[in-house]
Order: structure tokens, then sequence, then C-alpha cells
């Protein structure tokens, strides 16, 4: 930091003395570790200032200057930083939790393990943003731009992202997505792999080419999802809803399904070794997909349409394949014990 100039002595007694320094020039000025909690320094220059573990509790920054400045493990509890300048800072483990950042400018900020529960991060620009670890529950998305930030691990339990702008290269590898509301939002190729998104709300979103290996999508709402070309290889989708969801050449090895997916389609989907134990398919369009070995025990499949899929080795004991289609499929080794609606030579 640069040594301290009149003008600068000048301002910070200022600030000591009344609490407030509107427009004020703090450039370069160190004040780690100084209690400045609640005090106003809207639209005031704090660039390249040393604010290490200062406290800045309820202070006003509104459209502060505070590029290249250093905020690592500031407390910003309930700050105002409303169109703040916080392009690449450092904000390491940094105290945010229900301040407003509304419109500001996080370009490239490090968040690594900050607090930003119950912030107001509305019309704000995290683009390539490090979020590693950030504690972001009860915080507000609306018209949040996050294109190529990082939240892997990042805790997001219960918030709402239908609104966000731009997911383009996000990765939200295992982070904690529960309940978080993603309806009708565009999420091809985000990196969503061991992320917990039991009972998520991805109505209508697109996925296509997302990765989401060994994710936990139990009890989720993929219902008319688009999931083509999607890799979601040991993923658990048990009891999601999954009824119109698009599977289509998706990666599906290993997963296991269960609840009602009426009318979903996994077209040329890869589904090795599948579990669909007790699973509602009715209508379900399977065509070409690869099901060898896939388990379809106690599975309704009425009306299902198996054209040209593989099934070999797959279990199908006490499935309801009424009015299913298996025209030109393999079935070399596929176990029909008490299947209904088959004929008598194709059940051995």
């Amino acid at each position: 930091m640069s040594a301290a100039t009149a003008a600068d002595l000048d301002a910070l007694k200022r600030l000591q003395q009344t609490g407030e320094c509107i427009r004020c020039d703090l450039e370069g000025v160190d004040l780690s570790g100084v209690n400045l909690g609640g005090v106003n320094l809207r639209e005031a220059n704090m660039k390249s200032a040393n604010l290490t573990w200062a406290i800045l509790y309820r202070a006003n920054l509104e459209g502060a200057n505070l590029l290249k400045s250093n905020l690592q493990n500031a407390s910003l509890g309930g700050a105002n930083l409303t169109g703040a300048k916080l392009e690449n800072l450092d904000l390491v483990e940094a105290r945010l939790s229900k301040s407003n950042l509304k419109g500001g400018n996080l370009k490239g900020a490090n968040l690594a393990g900050a607090n930003l529960e119950g912030a107001i991060l509305d019309g704000a620009q995290f683009q390539d943003a490090d979020l590693t670890k950030a504690k972001l529950e009860q915080a507000s998305f609306d018209a949040t731009i996050i294109s190529g930030a990082k939240f892997n691990g990042a805790k997001l339990k219960g918030v709402s992202l239908s609104r966000v702008a731009d997911f383009e290269g996000v990765d939200f590898t295992s982070a904690d997505l529960r309940h978080v509301d993603f309806r009708g939002t565009d999420l091809t190729k985000v990196k969503l792999s061991k992320a917990k998104l039991k009972r998520a709300n991805l109505q209508s979103a697109i996925l296509v080419g997302a990765q989401l290996v060994q994710a936990n999508l139990k009890n989720a709402d993929l219902r008319d999802a688009d999931l083509r070309d999607a890799n979601l290889q040991g993923a658990n989708v048990d009891k999601a809803k999954i009824n119109g969801a698009n599977f289509n050449n998706t990666l599906l090895m290993g997963v296991k399904f269960g609840g009602t997916m009426i009318s979903a389609n996994f077209s040329g989907a890869q589904l090795e070794g599948a579990n669909f134990e007790g699973a509602n398919l009715k209508d379900a369009n399977f065509r070409d997909a690869n099901l060898m070995y896939a388990n379809f025990s106690r599975a309704n499949l009425y009306g299902a349409d198996f054209t040209g899929a593989n099934l070999k080795g797959a279990s199908l004991k006490k499935a309801n394949l009424r009015k299913a289609d298996l025209t030109g499929a393999m079935l070399e080794g596929a176990y029909f014990e008490d299947a209904m609606g088959l004929e008598s030579e194709i059940r051995k």
C-alpha cells in the first residue's frame, strides 16, 4: 500500500469523526482490522485499499470503487454494495451475509468459502468468479449473470435460480442444490456431477450435454426436461418425476430409476445395467436404446416402444408389456418370467 497523503489522513479523520465520507478518496489506504461498521462510504474511491479483517458491518458502500482492494476475511454482513466495483477482488471467506450486491461487478472475484447467506445478488455480474464452497442459502439471483463461475461444493439449498441470466460454462460439481428452482433454465453442458439435487425443480429445463455423473436426483422434478446427450452415469433418479423428459442419446449406465416416467423419451440412450424396477414407463420410447442387463422387473411398460432396442440379458420379470412394441429388439438371454402381454413363444 502507498503511504498515506495529507488528503488521505483528512478523509480518515472525517470518517472517524462523523462516520461519513461520501465520495472521499481512500485509494491505497491501510484499513486492515479497522471497525467501519455502519459508516457511509457511498461512491468512495477505495481502490487498492487494504481491508483485510476490516469490520464493514452494515456499511454503505453503494457505488464505491473497490478495485484491487483486499477484502479477504472482511466482515461485510448487511453492507450495501449496490453497484460497487468488485471485479477480480480477493474475497476469500469474506462475511457478506444479508449484504446488498445488487448490480455489483464481481467478475473474476475470488469468493471461495465466502458467506453470502441471504445476500441480494440481483443483476450482479459473477462471470468467471470463484464461489467454491461459498454459502449462498436464501440468496436472491434475479437476472444475475454467473457464466463461467465455479460453485464447486457451494451451498445453495432452496435457492431459486430460475431467473439467472446465463449459465454458460458454470460448474456446480458437488454443490448442494437440494430444493433449488431451475424451472425452464438453459443448463446446456453445465457441470453437475456429484451435485445434490434431491427434490430440485428442473421442470422443462434444458440439460443438453450436461454432466450429471453420480448426481443425486432423488425426488427431483424432471418433467419435460431435455437431457439429450447428457451424462448421468451412476446418478440416482429414484422417485424422480420424469414424465415427458427427453433422454435421447443420454448416457445412463447403472442409473437407478423409480416412480412415474410416462412418455419419457429414452431413444438411443445408453442404459446398460440401468434399474427400472417397479417404475411406471407407460408409452415410454426406448427405440434403439442399449438396455443390456437392465432391470425392468415389475415395471409398467404398457405401450412402450422397444423397436430395435438391445435387451440382451435384461430382466422383465412380472413386467407389464401389454401393447409394447418389440419389433427388431435383441432379446437373447432376456428374462420374461411371469411377464404380462407377451406371446407364449417369447416368454421363456
